[in-house]
């Protein structure tokens, strides 16, 4: 009755160690996708600084003034194009 019971007792750890195994496995696995997500994210992070820092926007002031410089063109071209659109379209 003893052993029957010790063969029991084996046979239960052994399925415990079989599961707590694959939980290992699983959580590497896991672990391993999730830093290398944390890399490409850190990455693609840094592009966008140097791009940022790249672009050297300036002070929100600035920016705005660059803005504007890059605007009032296109609205010299398109003002025309939209005139004469109208009036051909209310004839």
């Amino acid at each position: 009755m003893r052993s029957a019971y010790h063969a029991l007792c084996y046979a239960v750890l052994h399925a415990y160690t079989a599961i707590v195994c694959l939980s290992l496995c699983f959580s590497i696995v896991f672990s391993v996708t999730l830093y290398e997500k944390l890399n490409e994210l850190g990455e693609k992070k840094q592009s966008l600084i140097d791009e940022m820092e790249k672009e050297n926007r300036g002070t929100p002031a600035e920016e705005r003034e660059r803005l504007l410089k890059q605007v009032t063109p296109v609205t010299d071209i398109l003002f025309p194009v939209y005139y004469m659109a109208s009036s051909v379209s209310g004839r």
